[in-house]
């Protein structure tokens, strides 16, 4: 996925930034909270945005580490500048969309606007005020509110100070409507790489090779939480990731059938001929041909680690035999030997 428009403005989309870092859902909303970031929304031709001086938020809501106010009522009402082109919502607020496909809102701490040269700005109700002192708001304090409203009917002009708007609208929110500024994006990278990678229950040992990390990677990251993403994306992720590998394509497809929680894959063996043991070693949402895949690894490696092998990793057609004696299709045993083989092996 693109940047939201041309490369030089500085917004990526929340699926991006996921991709790019190989980070959950969930770790995003985390380390974008740490961060004390926003995420910021399009503005949607179904509703008005208007602008409260009011607390509609409560007290115990903050705003890049400044305390809010107290609840209050709404108050006076007044239409936005028609520069605003986003509206912003907290990593906490959009938590819901772990496990939903969607949220609504219809109360936003900030909103934001595109400069000419592609830089945002993002205002809160006091420094909305300041940034448009031609709308008479000169003394909005730090703790008001943007509101959501249906728009005025047609051939009605635009509700101002004295036709206050009646009926609220909610704006309905997913993860692919969500986007971070660059300068955020570039706070909540540097915090990933300084927590690792996410990997669930699943741990990186000496006999895990790149290919077997990543694939143990995109099953956390692209099928924990109840998701259910889609196979191209999966695809394009594992492209990317092995661009330099010099893997065939039919690798590449395998890969995503590894990976695929087992009611989405018709050849995929039933986690009922698998020990508990070995079932509480992996994350829930692991399928059997991934779990098969990291035990076959574990064993060839001990094996080339003893004495009767010389160090010498099994045969290629070997690893095959014994990968469809677990259950994987030929094509996936043959893309399986190649991920589990060692670094220093190729």
């Amino acid at each position: 996925m693109q940047a939201k428009s041309n490369s030089s403005y500085n917004i990526i989309p929340a699926v991006q930034v996921m991709q790019d870092l190989s980070i959950t859902i969930e770790t995003l909303f985390d380390l974008a909270k740490q961060e004390e970031s926003l995420f910021l929304i399009d503005i949607p031709d179904t509703v008005e945005v208007y602008i409260s001086d009011r607390d509609i938020l409560g007290s115990t809501k903050t705003y890049r580490g400044r305390q809010l106010g107290g609840v209050q009522e709404k108050g006076e009402l007044f239409p936005i500048h028609q520069d605003i082109k986003f509206l912003c919502i907290r990593p906490s607020e959009c938590m819901p969309l772990i496990h939903r496909e969607k949220i609504r809102s219809k109360l936003f701490i900030a909103v934001g606007t595109m400069h000419v040269d592609g830089t945002l700005e993002l205002l809160n109700t006091h420094s909305y005020s300041n940034r448009y002192p031609d709308q008479n708001l000169k003394g909005f304090n730090w703790f008001g509110s943007f509101l959501t409203y249906q728009p005025a009917l047609k051939g009605q002009n635009r509700p101002g100070k004295h036709h206050q708007p009646t009926a609220e609208a909610s704006v309905s929110i997913k993860i692919e409507d969500l986007f971070l500024t660059s300068e955020d994006y570039g706070k909540i990278a540097d915090r990933s790489r300084e927590t690792g990678k996410d990997y669930g229950r699943f741990k990186v040992e000496p006999w895990t090779s790149t290919m077997l990390i990543d694939l143990n990677e995109a099953s956390t990251l692209f099928f924990s939480n109840n998701q259910r993403s889609d196979k191209a994306i999966v695809k394009d992720w594992f492209q990317k990731k092995w661009n330099n590998k010099k893997v065939g394509r039919d690798v590449i497809e395998q890969a995503v059938n590894a990976i695929l929680p087992d009611d989405l894959y018709s050849h995929s063996d039933s986690l009922e001929h698998i020990g508990q043991e070995i079932l509480s070693q992996y994350n829930d949402y692991a399928s059997s041909a991934l779990i098969h895949i990291n035990e076959e690894a574990k064993r060839h490696w001990k094996d080339m680690e003893s004495n009767t092998t010389r160090n010498r990793l099994a045969k290629r057609d070997t690893m095959i035999s014994e990968f469809v004696e677990k259950g994987l299709t030929r094509k996936l045993a043959g893309a399986a030997s190649t991920i589990i083989r060692p670094d220093a092996s190729r």
